[in-house]
């Protein structure tokens, strides 16, 4: 089988879409424990896409799922969501809100947002969902960084999490 060896060297450019044209409230959302990746599509459901790191991302746990075709970009994609991004930036915790979990209970959720002392129930409106999630898509536009530099994992969400995932 012949590999195309353009894609390999290209440089990827995102085409990012209009934030106002995108309709936050019906991303799809999914939050896998055993990996602690989160997933994001803009589109309401998931789409053929591929991760591309985020440069400004020394941490690197930052990803764009760009579309296979067109290299637009569907959605997103955080790993060690729990264990270092969370405990960096307390409120992309909302990112989580209506997600669908995999290999968590929503009371070991709130457990280990009260590790890290967030109230997910006291979220007031500039931290819901949708506004956290534009934010944060206008950052990686822009070019900032997402987290301010490589962070260790939370050691007590760590350990909450080995445990979950039976470790």
């Amino acid at each position: 089988m012949a590999v195309d060896r353009k894609i390999a060297t290209e440089s990827i450019q995102p085409v990012w879409p209009h934030l106002s044209d995108v309709d936050f409230r019906s991303a799809w959302r999914n939050y896998d424990l055993p990996s602690d990746t989160l997933m994001i599509y803009f589109g309401g459901r998931s789409v053929p896409a591929f991760s591309d790191f985020v440069e400004s991302d020394e941490s690197e746990t930052m990803y764009l799922r760009l579309d296979i075709h067109t290299n637009e970009v569907v959605g997103i994609q955080i790993e060690y969501f729990l264990m270092i991004v969370v405990p960096s930036r307390p409120e992309l915790h909302a990112l989580l809100d209506g997600a669908r979990l995999n290999g968590l209970t929503l009371q070991e959720l709130e457990d280990i947002a009260g590790l890290l002392g967030i109230d997910p129930r006291d979220q007031a409106e500039e931290a819901s969902f949708e506004r956290v999630l534009e934010r944060l898509l206008s950052d990686l536009k822009a070019g900032r960084a997402p987290l301010p530099h490589v962070v260790e994992p939370d050691q007590r969400v760590l350990a909450k999490v080995q445990r979950a995932v039976g470790f």
